[in-house]
């Protein structure tokens, strides 16, 4: 059978590396599901509750970039890598 989608994105998202974000450089973020945006063209952080989606949050849109692959670092912070010209590996941080 088929199970109904539990979350449908308000704009096209062409979602890409999702992980869940399990850090501690933004702790605010545990739990929350991160994932590249293709056609958002920015980092998305969708935060669940009780198994449904309660808030999503476009991140980096101002960078312009098709980010292709979300992953966390042991000290954790965020790799993405994306699609700009050659490629671009970008390490999100916190100062």
């Amino acid at each position: 059978g088929m199970e109904s989608a539990f979350h449908i994105f308000e704009r096209t998202v062409a979602p890409s590396g999702l992980v869940v974000y399990r850090g501690d450089m933004f702790p605010e973020w545990r739990g929350a599901l991160l994932h590249g945006g293709l056609e958002a063209r920015a980092l998305v952080r969708t935060r669940m509750a009780n198994g449904r989606v309660v808030a999503e949050e476009w991140m980096l849109r101002d960078l312009d970039r098709r980010i292709r692959d979300v992953r966390i670092h042991r000290d954790g912070s965020v790799w993405l890598l994306t699609e700009h010209e050659d490629g671009e590996v970008l390490r999100v941080s916190r100062g």
